[in-house]
């Protein structure tokens, strides 16, 4: 990965840094499973990950973060690790780099989980077409979160050995 374009360990400042910038599907969909604002729903995601035992990393345009992401081991299961990503607007300005780096971190993450999964705001078109375009499954969608508003299941499983 080029200078241009890194991932660094995430931290509260760049938390504090891609909140203004959220995209606004994202922003949406941290208020509805959630009910909190950007900020909130940022550090949160962060927080949990870290003392879930996870890690999360900040992808970085030109030193500006455009997005962050997380994995966790699913409490007693950790071959299963619950996934996030939130997106600022930058992500849209560099969507080849974006894809080609979430393609490679998803690839890499089945190498350490047999299945990650994460729920997906049902209203973000976006989000669901990348969660198919990386390889996950799609479920039917069902109430989730603190609106109880339609979600979708995405599940990532690690290829069969040999295949």
């Amino acid at each position: 990965m080029s200078r241009e374009h890194q991932l660094v360990p995430a931290t509260e400042a760049h938390a504090r840094a891609l909140a203004p910038r959220l995209r606004a599907e994202d922003a949406a969909e941290v208020q509805a499973t959630a009910g909190v604002g950007p900020l909130e729903g940022l550090l949160m995601s962060l927080r949990g990950t870290l003392a879930g035992g996870g890690h999360a990393e900040a992808w970085l345009v030109g030193g500006e973060v455009a997005a962050l992401w997380g994995v966790r081991p699913l409490t007693g299961l950790r071959q299963t690790g619950v996934v996030w990503l939130l997106t600022g607007e930058l992500v849209e300005r560099h969507r080849i780099r974006f894809g080609d780096m979430s393609l490679g971190r998803i690839g890499e993450l089945l190498l350490e989980y047999s299945v990650l999964i994460n729920w997906i705001d049902a209203r973000y078109r976006r989000a669901l077409r990348w969660a198919e375009w990386t390889g996950a499954e799609l479920q039917e969608p069902r109430p989730f979160g603190a609106e109880a508003r339609d979600f979708v299941k995405a599940v990532w499983r690690r290829a069969p050995r040999g295949s």
